[in-house]
């Protein structure tokens, strides 16, 4: 056997475009097993002509691995094709721990460059995923097959290198591959549903692409930002039956037929293409009072992160979780949707009316549904932050601040300069009461015409003379990034004190006890 030593030259290795043949196609059935062997066998003979390479890798440590000392440089042919050639000689458990070195990955990386040694890497991850399914599919029972969760770790390798080598990057060209690169790695994370550190890689490469001076028209600007907008999730609520927001699942007239976990149906919707009902903790960290109640906000996100539930009679219950679909609190215009393992809870608010056209309403308020807003909903961000919201009016109203007359009932209209033609509103949702509590959500939306008129108190709470004495607080009064912002009134003999919040220089507008945010 003569193993050929193949160039290392650039040009001649190029797997980006290389499309896996089945070459037993062409070979009658009696023989296709003599010709799977041989190809294994094949594959066999080359991975010995890279043995001690191989074995010089797995004897060093990446921490302690001397580059400028050790004479052992890979050549191409062996950084490109060698993972390839160990699947298809069947040596799965190898080619994970190959992959999983960041010896390897940096070796790539340096002969291909960022983008180019990062989709050698991808690449491979996702043939391993293809070849598993495929050895599986006619495999023995006894016969090792590699699972999400060993290809998941060398995907988080990548991550943590391209994180950390990104920071040394100084010329235009390098910091371009490297946003195209980290865009790549969070597509690949998309698919194997890890969304949280998708999106950051989505975040880094528009931080990336904007160091450079890209502007907002620019179509790495755009790309990446439509890779983000699939993270939109919006928040699920009930809203009437009769409004243009309700949401519609797709196959309404199935779900009666899934009882049981096997037979298990997502909650993909035909009311927002592309789009199904989510668990949003998927999406975005739990705020601490969530994870109190054990409860987690229902959203609307991309369909392969749908839920997938059964019917226990009224019920829905996602078979991943197996939470509950439910209100959060009472059953009325406006209360939140939230999946919980609460049967007793669920039983007094979580049971549900499926109609033929994909509307799905409480049974205790038919005349309801599940459905999202046009608006988004206020919450608490970092401050600094490119979302944070400046007030046109700011300067009025930090000098109200400090001067304050309690006679005084008019307000000044929370109208934002960093959202043009927006302003804070009250929505269409309506108030909700809760035992003596009358709460209300607060949303970014227009025309400009529709923002709410608010006044300091003396206590420099954000007052509503016009919606009836609601102040501004958070959910809980818990200050933490990500919180939605409510406005509610103590209907009682001794109501809560409100929030207290300050106005910025900068425009925007903090809680006094957190003005980081």
């Amino acid at each position: 056997m003569v193993a050929i030593e193949f160039t290392q030259e650039k040009k001649s290795i190029n797997r980006s475009n290389e499309q896996s043949v089945d070459l037993t196609k062409n070979f009658p059935d009696d023989n296709s097993v003599g010709f799977k062997n041989a190809v294994v066998r094949w594959n066999e003979l080359v991975i010995e002509c890279y043995q001690d390479k191989l074995d010089r890798i797995e004897s060093n440590s990446d921490s302690d691995f001397d580059y400028e000392s050790d004479p052992f440089t890979p050549n191409g042919h062996m950084l490109s094709w060698l993972p390839l050639h160990m699947m298809k000689a069947r040596k799965f458990s190898a080619v994970v721990s190959l992959l999983s070195k960041r010896s390897f990955l940096r070796d790539r990386i340096e002969f291909r460059g960022v983008l180019g040694g990062t989709k050698l890497h991808v690449l491979d991850i996702r043939e391993l995923q293809k070849m598993k399914q495929i050895e599986h599919e006619g495999s023995n029972a006894n016969e090792i097959v590699i699972s999400k969760t060993e290809l998941i770790p060398i995907l988080l390798l990548v991550r943590i290198f391209l994180f950390d080598f990104g920071n040394s990057l100084c010329s235009m060209e390098s910091k371009v591959e490297m946003g195209h690169a980290l865009v790549l790695l969070g597509v690949t994370e998309q698919a194997f549903a890890l969304w949280q550190k998708s999106l950051e890689c989505y975040n880094k490469a528009l931080m990336v692409f904007q160091s450079i001076g890209l502007d907002d028209s620019h179509p790495y600007i755009i790309s990446t930002k439509k890779h983000i907008d699939v993270f939109s999730v919006m928040i699920v609520w009930l809203v009437p039956i009769n409004s243009p927001h309700c949401v519609r699942l797709k196959y309404p007239k199935e779900l009666d037929g899934f009882s049981d976990e096997a037979s298990k149906l997502s909650l993909e919707l035909s009311s927002h293409p592309g789009k199904g009902i989510v668990c949003m903790s998927e999406f975005h960290r739990p705020l601490s009072f969530v994870r109190n109640r054990n409860i987690m906000f229902a959203g609307i996100g991309p369909k392969e992160a749908s839920a997938c539930v059964i019917k226990e009679g009224n019920l829905l219950r996602c078979t991943n979780s197996c939470d509950l679909l439910r209100c959060m609190y009472t059953v009325q215009n406006g209360t939140v949707v939230v999946w919980n393992n609460s049967e007793d809870k669920a039983k007094q608010t979580g049971e549900w009316i499926i109609h033929d056209d994909g509307k799905i309403s409480p049974i205790k308020a038919p005349h309801l549904c599940l459905g999202t807003t046009a608006q988004c909903a206020l919450h608490l961000v970092p401050s600094g932050s490119p979302n944070q919201l400046v007030f046109r009016h700011h300067a009025k109203m930090k000098q109200l601040q400090n001067q304050i007359n309690v006679t005084e009932k008019k307000g000044i209209p929370l109208t934002l300069s960093s959202h043009p033609n927006c302003g804070i509103m009250f929505g269409k949702l309506g108030l909700m009461k809760f035992e003596f509590v009358v709460a209300a959500c607060l949303f970014i939306g227009g025309p400009v015409e529709s923002s709410a008129l608010a006044r300091f108190s003396e206590k420099q709470e954000i007052i509503f003379d016009e919606h009836g004495g609601l102040v501004m607080r958070t959910c809980s009064n818990i200050l933490e990034n990500g919180n939605l912002l409510i406005a509610t009134r103590d209907d009682c003999a001794q109501p809560r004190p409100g929030m207290a919040f300050q106005v910025n220089d900068d425009g925007s507008i903090s809680p006094v006890e957190a003005p980081d945010l």
